[in-house]
């Protein structure tokens, strides 16, 4: 999952840093989804809260207390999991500095405030790091759910006309990689810290 994460990250980086315009195939992606039926915009605007910080923690902390099996100090770590995608997604933003595309397009409808740069979309950040993480929470069978619920956060960002379809995919793969990164470090830490049987 995370080398996917990166390699995912990596392309869409590269795509996006050189010219910083619509690449090929995006304008018409982001106005066919903006352009959705509200029947359908109207959930992916509820999900789209999974993609705030505010909400991933609620989630987050509700998921990995319900779970009855919080393995490697899982609560602090989805808290240290999305503060750092947050703070991530910020350093990308102010580095490469992508503009919205409501600032490129006079043709979209733009359902939400949103202020910065477009790259990585921080709502798909947040969503993605979440769903990394609870889905090596939950049982097996389950797994697919937080992907799901991310993929639509990350889908109502366009729908909203505030990101590009490159910037969810370059979220989604911070997310990702940042999540599972997060998990895979916290648990090797706490295997270190168990006390070796004499």
């Amino acid at each position: 999952m995370a080398a996917v994460a990166l390699v995912g990250l990596g392309l869409s980086t590269a795509l996006v840093a050189p010219h910083l315009a619509p690449l090929p195939g995006e304008v018409g992606l982001l106005e066919a989804t903006n352009g959705l039926p509200r029947a359908v915009g109207a959930p992916l605007e509820v999900v789209m809260q999974l993609g705030t910080l505010g909400g991933a923690l609620v989630v987050g902390l509700g998921v990995a207390v319900a779970s009855g099996r919080p393995r490697g100090g899982s609560i602090a770590a989805i808290v240290l999991a999305l503060l750092l995608a947050h703070w991530l997604d910020d350093l990308m933003k102010e580095t490469i500095e992508r503009p919205r595309p409501s600032l490129v397009l006079d043709t979209l409808t733009v359902r939400s405030a949103a202020s910065g740069y477009a790259f990585p979309s921080g709502h798909s950040t947040t969503a993605f790091a979440l769903a990394a993480f609870l889905s090596l929470l939950v049982p097996r069978r389950w797994r697919w759910v937080p992907f799901g619920l991310a993929a639509g956060a990350a889908i109502a960002r366009m729908y909203v006309g505030v990101h590009w379809p490159v910037d969810i995919i370059g979220g989604a793969a911070l997310g990702t990689l940042t999540g599972a990164g997060t998990w895979l470090a916290t648990n090797a830490l706490a295997r270190r810290a168990r006390p070796v049987p004499t």
